[in-house]
């Protein structure tokens, strides 16, 4: 059965509150009634005022006007249903494709370097032992352990350089400078670099770390640190 619509806009409340609507005639009305209003949704009959006026509470259905739209005056008014029982699960679809393997990592390992009394020159120590400094770069110089992809670095002394004084750490790979560097300046004591991206060192390639120095900084132990993958 059905009414005309309502005489006068009014404003969708939230789920479950009321709102009071004046409509053409409340006679096929009856409390606890649903009732469907065109855009504004499914609601039931709180209690009805008198012949023109009906309260009606909002069921927040799927579908229903948000809160806070105005539902137009020229809408229709008929009679609804409540909404059904949720029906039965389906049967579980077939799994998909397995994906490729990803690239990603499962742990990082390091290698630590440790030099004392670090001179003031360019001088080159081991990736991976104790050891004194060396002006020969050979004599630091040891293989990749495999193909490794280094993720960052970290060096750090027990004296720092001092004002206008700085020391600068590099990988090296087969005698060449590589992106892994960072410097020491001043008061500071450390210094490290984690790029976006990894640097890939190739098995067997021969790697040390290189120390450089600006304006003689005072002497020191140092201790460097490389992360990697393989």
């Amino acid at each position: 059965m059905k009414a005309s619509g309502p005489t006068a806009s009014y404003t969708q409340p939230a789920s479950g509150s009321n709102v009071t609507v004046s409509v053409g005639s409340t006679s096929w009305m009856a409390a606890g009634q649903v009732l469907f209003v065109t855009t504004g949704g499914f609601y039931t009959v709180s209690s009805i005022t008198n012949s023109t006026t009906v309260v009606l509470t909002n069921l927040g259905y799927i579908g229903n006007a948000s809160s806070g739209t105005v539902v137009a005056s020229s809408k229709t008014v008929s009679a609804g249903g409540q909404i059904g029982p949720t029906g039965a699960a389906g049967a579980t679809g077939s799994a998909g494709p397995t994906g490729t393997t990803g690239s990603v990592p499962q742990g990082y390992t390091s290698m630590t370097g440790i030099t004392t009394g670090l001179a003031n020159s360019t001088r080159y120590f081991a990736v991976n032992q104790y050891g004194s400094d060396n002006a020969n770069e050979s004599a630091a110089d040891s293989p990749a352990p495999a193909d490794i992809t280094l993720t960052g670095i970290i060096c750090g002394m027990n004296n720092a350089p001092g004002s206008g004084k700085s020391r600068t750490f590099t990988v090296r790979d087969n005698a060449a400078d590589t992106s892994m560097t960072c410097t020491v300046s001043d008061t500071a004591k450390a210094c490290s670099l984690f790029p976006a991206s990894g640097l890939s060192i190739t098995a067997g390639h021969m790697i040390d770390w290189q120390a450089q120095t600006t304006n003689s900084p005072a002497a020191t132990d140092v201790t460097c640190v490389m992360y990697f993958y393989s």
